[in-house]
């Protein structure tokens, strides 16, 4: 017998056994019941029948092989939590010393000779891998460095290749004397061990509802992780609003909203600690482990106060014993929008815009010789025709990726280092006057170190650190607002850049054009009066640098010596993060057109704003600076009684302090701090039926004593059907029945900050604007008191009430994996600001109280499917699927009921719906509009004929807030969906995935989207973000979407229901309330990424030394169906942001 390999779980593991007079199968399978051992057993060639006897009192799995094989030609091997069992020919017997007092028999019958080495896609070799020859029960396993050698019967054979978590490879011999062998990743076969709150459990003893994801299915040709949740994981709902870098994280949500505080993101844990979405979004794929969702009650109530709304929990990679393996990747891509808004031409804006002044009754803003002059393509200084997205905007932008790790170890070190490059630019030009660049460019900077040291037999310490620094350069107002600006501006007041005349050839800096404001505006001085994007665009730039520095240290002690099965884990974490933002400009020179020979086309140019020509720093840039510290202690428990019983338990203490560094108030300044206790108790019986029960007890400093501490507990059980005995089934090879239930808190509520001590009053004793004079000239003043929060002491935690049913089913051997889960969230003690409190009590601020209920129900569910349909072709597919729906059960406003509006009520509709009002058509004509009842200002003057016309659900002649109603879906998308193929043959491989968002949707903003309107006017920012700085004017005119031009509401053409209503050059207030008119659907499904790649690594393994080398070509957001069409309906109401990008990604991975 041979024992190799031997490791902690294999040296420390007592089993007990007494069996009498029964086979030997039944023994292997209660060792594997009452242990995490998994045999690989030949049964045609070892008779698993054999009837034996075995007794053993707290012994090593070594020791109890020992007894079942002596004096048998049977051999076994170990590693790790894996034992293969061997039978062989004795041919001739050789002693071989394994340890001190240990002799057993090599028996080797010599045979053809095979070698190889086993790795991972990575290359990093697979010690312990089991080959074995198809049809036999010859086998071995991989050694140290993933080296193997074995003795065939001929040439012909074929090899099985077996490691757990990875896809069984058959590879045949076809003659071949050594073969280098890469197995694929199969998250849906991890069946060991799954990580779980603060710590790790069997994934047959999981009761919960949780979801795992391969790390290779988050590489996407992006630098942002967060991009790549959609779709892909069952429970998540995710989609992104923004595409432009630096700022295109995804919303993401786990089982929707259950809330209406603001406060509905997960919970975010890597390593254990708790990070922001932005350090998710730059977690690097290559350095994942572990990915995982968890969602209900069982997995989440341990971390209590943290954990009401999911958990997303990541743990990176550690180092391994073996040879150093080297992992690099990289990339190059190319992008450009997935779709742009179109725009209607210079000459159809100039008369729409003539038809808009006089359908209003005003005169025609463009003459017919402007209009002409344009039309034949005259001088663009007198008559302009700018395409603010070719000015603005480049064609396609590039990125490029960079990730180099090295991983490796050996019986007391092990070690993952891991550095990272990511480069994005952005699509704006650059103008080349300037001596600076202001185009987009995000630099990101990785480096993570995981080192584990095993300080003792029993004791390992981890040390981790990692930091991660953001290089961002950009335009003042970044990508989104530059976007909007584009649509936002008349493509004919002004070109973006004037040519200078005869007078200001050479002047060192541009000639932006600017012009006199429109007739009927008082803005008609010399000054720059209009908008000009791309003078905003050229006229400085911002730098952001942001820096997440992290330090971790954690002990893990083995304390079988005090009591078999108890382990103790203590982690402490300090993590800093840092940013700060400089901003250069300088103010620019405007000048226009003063006069114009039309016969020469000579024309003078006036300066309407003078300039600077250096650049300025801006004094009041910003920075951010704060830290966390944390600590977690937790003692673990595990063992098994009488054979059956499996009982473990966790207990578990955490503290966590943040610090604000930027602080200005003295109640910011303090330490923000929160402690937890938490345990679990498992128990399982014979491995078919389980317990499992949790809790949290939270503390939060934002209430009063009386409501400080939180305690939330749940429970859940499971049955494993197929391991009972009377289940038969040659399909079903996996039938599991789950179900939870329990509370979780979450003390995120309100205004985190502002909002610090609910029980704490916020007064103002020496406030200017509530103070008063006196004195017989007024002359003397003394300053008041004000107060912005009352202190109320009875403010409490938000509850989560949850249940979830699951079932989990696998059939064909675990080829097919169908998971789903029923759940609810009930909803409570929500913060809601009080409603019925009158204004004759003279209170200065509002009150906040806990009285909001949600009642959140929904499935989501996963199909997982991998088949090798022979040795050179596989295939996987996976598909995932989320509902989830929300309605107020209780919120806290008037009686609608009593005053003959009840459809004005919160109750019953989804959390993200919104009220508006309903629009039944367009007014026919003026007549129509004053025998209607009463809407938005005076009929026939206000509004009138093409107007939007709305339903009076009251009946009472006039259109008020009580005709409101939930209108549309919701928001946030009740259907979220994903599937995907990945096929391989031979070298080959490609792979294809859809995702899609369904029963939701959003309104067209027709102030941003309106043709003509002024919407900057009036306001230092505008409704999309534009800050109207000093120098540039602060008047505009929206360009004409296309699609408005071809379907609007008009004198010759009266459709009532034409897409834009009758066209005006002044914001009319009746069409611009929220009304089911602007109301859209947001469905949309999209072919999210396809890849194909191709390995050339096969034959350079032994000439190279390389293990993987594989070429790759990745396209993203290629294809989207969808209803809506004017902008990428991802987007939503935010269509005029930075676009989503279509990318093209060339990528190669080598591995030695």
């Amino acid at each position: 017998m041979l024992q190799i390999n031997a490791t902690t779980y294999s040296q420390k593991t007592r089993i007990s056994l007494d069996m009498n007079d029964v086979q030997l199968s039944e023994v292997l399978n209660k060792i594997e019941t009452i242990s995490e051992f998994k045999f690989f057993v030949d049964t045609q060639k070892i008779d698993v029948k054999r009837e034996v006897n075995i007794k053993a009192n707290k012994e090593k799995i070594f020791d109890i092989l020992d007894k079942l094989f002596s004096g048998t030609n049977i051999t076994y091997e170990v590693y790790k939590k894996q034992i293969l069992l061997k039978k062989v020919e004795i041919e001739r017997n050789k002693p071989i010393f394994v340890g001190p007092g240990q002799s057993y028999f090599e028996i080797i019958k010599l045979q053809e000779t095979i070698t190889g080495t086993i790795t991972d896609e990575n290359g990093m070799p697979l010690a312990g891998a089991n080959i074995l020859e198809k049809g036999t029960t010859n086998g071995t396993q991989a050694d140290f460095d993933g080296n193997f050698s074995i003795n065939v019967e001929d040439g012909n054979a074929i090899l099985v290749i077996t490691y757990i978590g990875f896809a069984t490879k058959e590879v045949p011999i076809n003659g071949q004397s050594s073969i280098n062998i890469v197995l694929e990743e199969n998250a849906a076969g991890l069946d060991e061990v799954v990580v779980m709150g603060f710590g790790t459990q069997k994934k047959e003893a999981v009761v919960g509802a949780m979801t795992s994801i391969t790390p290779s299915e988050l590489k996407i040709p992006s630098s942002n992780l967060t991009t790549a949740l959609a779709g892909r994981i069952s429970g998540m709902v995710s989609y992104q609003t923004s595409g432009e870098p630096g700022a295109d994280n995804a919303q993401f949500f786990v089982r929707g909203v259950a809330s209406f505080n603001g406060q509905n993101g997960p919970l975010i844990l890597i390593d254990g600690v708790e990070l922001t979405v932005d350090d998710l979004a730059r977690l690097q794929p290559d350095d994942i482990q572990s990915f995982s969702v968890l969602k209900d009650p069982t997995t989440t109530a341990i971390y209590g106060a943290r954990g009401a709304n999911g958990i997303i929990l990541v743990t990176t990679k550690t180092g391994v014993k073996g040879k150093v393996a080297v992992n690099l990747r990289y990339e190059n891509a190319y992008s450009s929008p997935v779709s742009v808004v179109d725009l209607a031409d210079p000459v159809t804006h100039m008369r729409l815009q003539n038809e808009a002044d006089r359908t209003r009754g005003l005169f025609p803003t463009f003459t017919e010789e402007k209009i002409a002059g344009t039309a034949r393509g005259g001088n663009p200084n007198i008559y302009p025709a700018v395409d603010w997205f070719d000015k603005l905007f480049q064609d396609w932008a590039g990125s490029r990726r960079i990730n180099l790790n090295v991983r490796g170890g050996g019986d007391k070190v092990r070690y993952y280092v891991a550095g990272a490059l990511n480069s994005d630019d952005g699509l704006l030009k650059v103008d080349d006057t300037n001596s600076f660049t202001n185009n987009i460019k995000l630099n990101q900077y990785v480096l993570r170190s995981n080192i584990n040291i095993d300080l003792h037999e029993n004791t390992e310490m981890i040390v981790r650190l990692h930091s991660t620094i953001d290089d961002y350069r950009g335009p003042l107002q970044g990508g989104n607002a530059i976007y909007n600006a584009a649509v936002r501006t008349s493509p004919v007041r002004f070109p973006a850049v004037l040519e200078p005349d005869d007078a200001l050839q050479g002047v060192p800096h541009i000639t932006f054009g600017n012009d006199l404001g429109p007739r009927q505006s008082s803005n008609r001085d010399n000054g720059a009066v209009w908008y000009n994007p791309y003078a905003e665009l050229q006229r400085g730039y911002r730098d952001y640098r942001r820096q997440l520095s992290l330090v971790q240290l954690e002990f893990k002690q083995d304390l079988n010596s005090i009591l078999e099965g108890l382990s103790a884990r203590f982690l402490g974490n300090a993590n800093t993060t840092s940013s700060f933002e400089n901003r250069r400009s300088y103010k620019p020179y405007f000048y226009r057109v003063s006069t114009f020979d039309s016969n020469t086309e000579e024309y003078t140019l006036t300066r309407t704003s003078e300039g600077d020509e250096s650049l300025e720093l801006d004094p009041d840039h910003k920075a951010v600076n704060n830290s966390v510290l944390y600590m977690e202690l937790a003692a673990d428990y595990h063992k098994i009684f009488a054979e059956k019983h499996t009982v473990s338990g966790l207990l578990a203490f955490t503290a966590r302090e943040f610090l604000d560094g930027n602080a200005n108030t003295v109640q910011l300044s303090l330490p923000s701090r929160n402690l937890t206790l938490a345990g679990r108790f498992n128990y399982d019986y014979d491995n078919r039926y389980f317990i499992e029960t949790n809790f949290g007890y939270n503390g939060s400093e934002r209430f009063a004593k009386e409501n400080r501490f939180g305690f939330f507990p749940s429970f859940g059980v499971g049955w494993l059907v197929s391991n009972e005995k009377f289940f038969k089934s040659e399909s079903i090879s996996r039938l599991k029945f789950r179900a939870s239930y329990g509370w979780v808190g979450n003390d995120q509520i309100g205004n985190t900050r502002n909002d610090r001590f609910f029980y704490l009053s916020e007064v103002d004793i020496n406030n200017s604007s509530r103070g008063y004079t006196f004195g017989r000239d007024l002359n003397q003043g003394i300053n008041g008191v004000s107060i912005s929060r009352y202190a109320n002491p009875l403010v409490t935690w938000e509850t989560a009430r949850k249940l979830n049913i699951g079932v989990d089913l696998n059939l064909f051997n675990d080829a097919v994996q169908f998971r789903a889960d029923v759940f609810q969230d009930n909803r409570s003690n929500i913060l809601q600001t009080r409603s019925d409190i009158p204004t004759t009590l003279g209170l200065q601020s509002v009150i906040q109280t806990n009285v909001g209920e949600v009642k959140l129900q929904g499935v989501d569910a996963s199909l997982d499917i991998n088949h090798s349909f022979n040795e050179n072709f596989w295939l996987q597919g996976r598909a995932t699927f989320v509902y989830t729906d929300n309605e107020f059960t209780v919120f806290e406003e008037p009686n609608y009921a009593e005053i003959g509006a009840p459809w004005r009520s919160n109750i019953g509709n989804n959390v993200s719906t919104r009220q508006g009002y309903i629009a039944e058509r367009l007014f026919v004509d003026d007549e129509e509009a004053r025998n209607s009842p009463v809407q938005f200002g005076t009929p026939g003057i206000d509004y009138g004929g093409g107007d939007i016309k709305y339903k009076d659900l009251n009946g009472d002649n006039i259109i008020t807030s009580l005709d409101q109603a939930a209108i549309g879906k919701p928001d946030v998308p009740k259907i979220t969906y994903g599937f995907g193929l990945s096929a391989g043959y031979k070298r080959f491989d490609i792979s294809m995935f859809f995702q899609g968002l369904a029963e939701t949707s959003f309104f067209i903003d027709p102030y941003r989207t309106g043709p003509f309107i002024n919407s900057v006017v009036g306001s230092q920012t505008n409704q999309s973000g534009l800050l109207i700085e000093p120098g540039n004017g602060i008047l505009s005119e929206n360009g004409l979407l296309q699609a408005y031009a071809d379907d609007h509401w008009s004198e010759d053409n009266k459709n009532v229901y034409a897409l834009w209503p009758r066209l005006s050059t002044t914001p009319i207030q009746n069409n611009l309330q929220t009304s089911t008119w602007w109301l859209r659907d947001g469905s949309f499904m999209r072919l999210k990424q396809v890849e194909i790649g191709f390995d050339l690594g096969k034959g350079l393994e032994d000439k190279l030394n390389i293990q993987k080398l594989r070429m790759y070509v990745t396209g993203t957001n290629l294809m989207t169906w969808s209803k809506f069409k004017l902008w990428d309906p991802e987007l939503k109401g935010t269509g005029l942001n930075y676009p989503l990008q279509r990318t093209i990604n060339v990528g190669f991975q080598l591995g030695f």
